[in-house]
Order: C-alpha cells, then sequence, then structure tokens
C-alpha cells in the first residue's frame, strides 16, 4: 500500500508541475489547451536538466519557475480567455486522471524486456540516474556505450531517471512510469476532444471512436506504446499536430506538439520538419493574413516561446558533435550506394514492397485513402486544402523513407526488416488521420459551427 502511495504521489507530482509549468510558460489563453501545457512542461524539463545538469535541480528549477511565473501572472494577467470548459471542468479532469492511471497501471504490468527498450531507452535512463546528471559527465563517450545510439534525444529517458530517483531506486518495472508520463498530452488531447463539438454530441463520439482506433491501430507487440519502443510515440504525437492544424484550425499547438515529436528520438526531427513545412505551403494563404498588422505583434512572443522549446534539439546535436557520439548508417559513400540500389530493380521493389506491406496498417489505410479521396471528388465536397496535410505528408514520409533504405551501409534485408514494421506506424496512422478527416467531411452532419474550435491567437 505504502509503495502504490508513493508511486501515485510521483506520477501526480510531476504530471501536475508539467501541466503548471507549461501553462505558467505559455500563458494563459484560449489556445494554450491542457494538452499543449504539458507538452510544453515536458520540453521544460528537458530544458531546466541541461541547464542545471544535475535531475533534482532541474525538477527544483521547473517548480521555482513555475511558482514565480504563476504568481506574476496572477498579480498581472495577461489577456485572459473564458475558462476552456466551464460545465465540464471537472468531469474533465476527473476523466483525465481516470485514463492516466489506467494507462500507468497498463505501463507497470510488465517489466522492462524488449530490446530497444532495455539496451537503448532505459539503459540510457540508467546511466542519467546513476550519474545524477543528462549530460552523465562525459560517460556517454566511453567505448562500452557507443552501440546504444547515444545520439538520440534523452527526453524520455530523463523522465524515467527522475522516476527513479523520487521513488529512491531502479528496479524493471518502476522506470515504465515515465511512459505514462509522456502520454499526458496525449490523453489530455483525447479528452479535450469532447469540446470540439459542444453543441454536437454524435460529432463528439464519433471524433473519440476515430481517435480511439487511431491510438491502437497499432501492429506489434505491446503496440508499441507500453513496451517502451519511442516509434508509437513519434506516430501518435504526428498525428496529433497534424489534427490540431488541420481540424482544430490551432496552428501554435501543432508547433508544440511538432517541438515536443523532436525531443522522442531522431527521426521526430525529420517527420516534424515534414508535417511543419507541408502545412505551411497548405496554409500559405492564412499566414499570409496572419503576418499583417497587429497579429504580428501578438504573434511575435508565441515565435519567442516556439524558440526556446525547440532550442533542445539544436543544444543536444550540437553536444552530440563534440561528444563524436553520433553513430549512424550512412557512413562512406553514400551517394555512390544509393545510385548502385537504384539502378537494381529488386532493392526498389524490395524497399517499397516493405514499406507497404512491412506493417499491417499501411497498405490498407492507403487504398482506403484513394477510394475516399475519389468519393470527395466525384461529389463536389469542398475539401479545405489543408485537410491533405496528412496524407501529403505520409507521401513525403514515405519518399524519405525510401531514401533513407537505399542510403543505409547496412545490409539491407537485415535494416528493413528490424525497422520497416516500426516505422511505418507513421505513414499508416497519417493515412488514417486522412482517411478520419474525409470520412467527417462525408458525414452530412459535417456542416457544423467552427466557433467552438481554438484559434490560433
Amino acid at each position: 500500500m505504502y509503495f502504490a502511495l508513493k508511486f501515485f504521489a510521483v506520477f501526480m507530482g510531476l504530471g501536475s508541475l508539467f501541466y503548471v509549468s507549461g501553462r505558467s510558460f505559455l500563458g494563459w489563453r484560449r489556445s494554450h489547451l491542457p494538452s499543449t501545457a504539458c507538452a510544453a512542461g515536458l520540453i521544460l524539463n528537458l530544458i531546466f536538466a541541461m541547464l542545471t545538469s544535475h535531475i533534482v535541480g532541474a525538477i527544483l528549477a521547473q517548480i521555482i519557475l513555475a511558482l514565480g511565473l504563476w504568481l506574476a501572472q496572477r498579480r498581472h494577467p495577461p489577456i485572459l480567455a473564458p475558462k476552456l470548459t466551464q460545465p465540464k471542468s471537472h468531469l474533465m479532469l476527473a476523466g483525465l486522471v481516470l485514463l492516466a492511471l489506467g494507462f500507468l497501471m497498463l505501463c507497470l504490468v510488465e517489466p522492462i524486456k524488449d530490446w530497444d527498450a532495455r539496451s537503448m531507452w532505459f539503459y540510457h535512463a540508467k546511466v542519467i540516474y546513476h550519474m545524477q546528471s543528462i549530460w552523465a559527465g562525459g560517460a556517454w563517450a566511453e567505448q562500452a556505450n557507443i552501440y546504444t545510439h547515444l545520439n538520440y534525444p534523452k527526453l524520455f529517458p530523463l523522465l524515467a531517471a527522475e522516476v527513479a530517483t523520487l521513488l529512491g531506486f531502479w528496479n524493471e518495472f518502476a522506470p515504465k512510469m515515465a511512459i505514462a508520463l509522456l502520454a499526458l498530452p496525449l490523453l489530455s488531447f483525447y479528452v479535450e476532444a469532447w469540446q470540439w463539438d459542444a453543441n454536437h454530441k454524435l460529432g463528439s463520439a464519433l471524433k473519440i471512436a476515430m481517435l480511439t482506433l487511431l491510438l491502437f491501430g497499432f501492429d506489434g507487440s505491446g503496440f508499441f506504446l507500453f513496451n517502451g519502443y519511442m516509434d508509437g510515440w513519434i506516430a501518435l504525437y504526428t498525428c496529433l499536430a497534424v489534427l490540431a492544424w488541420a481540424q482544430n484550425r490551432n496552428q501554435w499547438q501543432a508547433i508544440v506538439f511538432l517541438c515536443l515529436l523532436t525531443e522522442i528520438k531522431q527521426e521526430g526531427l525529420m517527420v516534424g520538419a515534414i508535417v511543419l513545412i507541408i502545412a505551411t505551403l497548405l496554409d500559405a494563404k492564412r499566414w499570409r493574413n496572419i503576418f499583417k498588422g497587429e497579429t504580428w505583434n501578438k504573434l511575435r512572443p508565441q515565435l519567442m516561446r516556439g524558440f526556446v522549446l525547440i532550442a533542445p534539439v539544436f543544444v543536444w546535436l550540437i553536444a552530440v558533435k563534440i561528444q563524436g557520439l553520433s553513430r549512424n548508417h550512412f557512413g562512406g559513400n553514400t551517394l555512390e550506394r544509393m545510385i548502385t540500389r537504384l539502378a537494381n530493380p529488386s532493392d526498389c521493389i524490395w524497399i517499397v514492397a516493405n514499406i507497404l506491406l512491412h506493417n499491417a496498417i499501411v497498405l490498407p489505410a492507403l487504398l482506403l485513402s484513394v477510394f475516399l479521396s475519389v468519393l470527395i471528388f466525384r461529389n463536389n465536397i469542398q475539401m479545405p486544402l489543408i485537410m491533405a496535410l496528412p496524407s501529403v505528408a505520409a507521401l513525403a514520409y514515405s519518399a524519405v523513407i525510401f531514401c533513407v533504405y537505399l542510403a543505409t551501409n547496412a545490409d539491407l534485408h537485415w535494416h528493413i526488416g528490424a525497422s520497416a514494421g516500426r516505422v511505418g506506424l507513421t505513414t499508416g496512422l497519417l493515412f488514417s488521420t486522412f482517411n478520419m478527416l474525409a470520412i467527417q467531411e462525408l458525414v452530412p452532419s459535417k456542416r457544423r459551427a467552427s466557433s467552438s474550435r481554438p484559434n490560433f491567437l
């Protein structure tokens, strides 16, 4: 019973800290929903770990920041927005707590056992835990660690090390609480979905059902969520960023999710850049309006906060370069390997076949996307251009994956066999996200007021 209470206190304490610090940092505006605040709080946690070079020091610094900003905003409040959910705020909080505790239990029922989780993410966490610093006192560069992908971002290992530090011990169960902490923005977004169509209960139920299918539409052991792998989280936060931008029209929420994405795994930086570039191009007209007049003056503080949130990924890239931690699959003459494999039809066919078929989600989701696109075109439905963001991003990311496999200096069949199923999660779920948006456009009840959706500013 004592340990259960201790686990609960650590989880609720860290979760509340991330939310309050993120909300205080971003300011109390309508566009800063709880999911956005939790995501920002996770990134701030990493920033303070880098600045203080100490786990406990990072937590204390984040507490001081959260209290200081909260008190300052209470004394000189900014332009406050109405409460997000005036009649349902307590129900939303209760629902979020129940979801989070249920997620926590699912994470803790099994020990750390899968290869990548044990030998990479939680191994890095164990190093941080014992050294009490994200920089590990230079221990990262030791030869014994060189094959554990030391160049990967350290947000998740930091969370696991903080959990173990606050609990006072390391074992094969407790650090997995970090998975539930990483899930807080996702779970908050899930609860917020009820508010997208407050006056249309059927529409809200449809969105919740589709988000549920999106959440559990995974192929592989443990759904790549509860076992400590990061590929599922890359896929999910990519989809949440796309939904925030394309459907909710909340670009700021999408940008915060993309910043979080870059701190989870290296692939997050690649897919985040793809989504941001494509979304900006598809939404160019809206951006031109945003950058005019007073809107630009309101936007500048948000951009400054955005630069702070994206800074850790560049700090870590510099640190990786200085410490010589980078190991990748692209040594030697990369261009020559790509040309050689392009000239070999069997290699190209093998890569394309695995991109489409290795993960069971990708091909059905792609075919359904094509079918729904044809239906939308034939019915002359004026679907906003930005709604195509998930499918275009999926195609672009598939092209990048194709080039990565062409360039690998590892054995092609081994590299594809070891990774195609996991990286296919992002592609498959992006196509599934487009299908969700397309179905909503095709359903007659889609014509609903957009006033309940949060705005960018």
